[in-house]
């Protein structure tokens, strides 16, 4: 069971984040600008689908991690999408969770807090497989340690497929086996 503080540090980032969404319409309405509003409410709309899908995918771990990544300090922004119907992923929680979180320390260590930084996971769920697609755009200090990372991370479980690296963006796909 969590922690009755834990409950109410949670409580306290989502209430945070829906008095966020909250002022943007407010402020867009008093601007008389309606259609930023659909636009804010869209947003918001998807965020919810996808995260509902992620929840479906029972990788509580790793779900729980994602859903609240952007509540700490990070050097860059973390957006999921999730397409395609929930699977049962449990299989692969807890190789996929080590390797993910060597992921995103290495990206907080290698971004530019200098710029704007942002990375989309998107979870693609086949019928006849599934990968999650990594796109990181902003700037990099440090190039070669992601290089040599990704080189190095295929596991029993999954592996590593079009890779795509340059100073401002990355992208490649985990295809789980």
């Amino acid at each position: 069971m969590t922690k009755p503080n834990e409950i109410i540090n949670i409580l306290r980032h989502s209430r945070h984040d829906w008095l966020n969404v909250i002022q943007l319409i407010k402020g867009n309405l008093a601007l008389n600008r309606p259609e930023r509003v659909e636009e804010i409410i869209q947003s918001v709309i998807q965020q919810s689908q996808n995260e509902s899908k992620l929840s479906n995918l029972n990788i509580p771990v790793i779900v729980a991690d994602l859903l609240t990544f952007n509540w700490e300090n990070h050097g860059y922004k973390l957006e999921i999408e999730v397409i395609g119907d929930a699977k049962d992923l449990s299989h692969y929680e807890q190789e996929l969770h080590e390797w993910y979180s060597q992921f995103m320390q290495l990206l907080d260590q290698c971004c530019d807090e200098g710029t704007e930084n942002h990375l989309l996971i998107t979870f693609q769920l086949l019928v006849d497989e599934t990968k999650l697609m990594f796109d990181y755009q902003g700037q990099f200090k440090e190039i070669s340690l992601i290089n040599s990372w990704l080189q190095s991370r295929s596991s029993e479980l999954f592996f590593i497929t079009e890779e795509q690296v340059s100073v401002n963006e990355l992208f490649f796909v985990v295809t789980l086996k």
